[in-house]
């Protein structure tokens, strides 16, 4: 959870609305043993519930049971919640927090945007991204004809250190699909 919230930090994200989410998703297994979107506060669980055969349970020892179970959950919910929290603070306090990077928050060289696994893996990836390249390279080229680069718009890409033709894609995805959607329906 710690490596989360601080590449979340240092992205800009406001990780005060993020704790509620990454506790709820990493807590729901360790706690009931369940998927988060299957989890509860507290799982209410009825004596007469049983499966097909088997005998209802007395009502001393389950109810005994169920309690000593809802608070051993609370008192997990507590600790997890108290520990995702001392992350937080810890996170916020450091000083070159927001400076933070690791390989996941790299940007992609150009040079090694065409040897990824997931853009080199079959032929229609890589004809996907000549075509991603293709379309950049004219748009980005028609844009700065009609003088948007002259009247102050720079491409900040590579002074960020970002690759230009992955951004590209980004920009471009929409007008792809517009020009797609246009084809089949000629």
């Amino acid at each position: 959870m710690r490596k989360v919230v601080r590449r979340a930090y240092a992205s800009g994200v406001n990780i005060r609305s993020l704790m509620p989410v990454l506790f709820w998703f990493s807590s729901a297994v360790p706690v009931e043993g369940v998927h988060p979107l299957q989890w509860g506060i507290f799982r209410i669980k009825q004596r007469r519930d049983r499966r097909y055969g088997l005998p209802i349970e007395w009502a001393l020892p389950f109810y005994a049971q169920y309690t000593v179970d809802i608070a051993r959950k609370v008192l997990r919910v507590i600790k997890r919640w108290r520990h995702l929290k001392q992350i937080v603070l810890k996170v916020e306090a450091d000083p070159l927090a927001k400076l933070y990077t690791d390989e996941a928050l790299t940007p992609v060289a150009k040079e090694d945007a065409a040897h990824m696994e997931l853009y080199t893996q079959n032929e229609a990836a890589r004809a996907a991204v000549e075509r991603e390249h293709r379309a950049a390279g004219h748009h980005i080229a028609s844009h700065r004809a009609n003088g948007h680069q002259a009247k102050g718009h720079q491409d900040t890409s590579h002074a960020l250190g970002e690759s230009p033709s992955l951004l590209s894609i980004d920009r471009n995805s929409n007008s792809d699909r517009r020009r797609q959607n246009n084809l089949i329906a000629d």
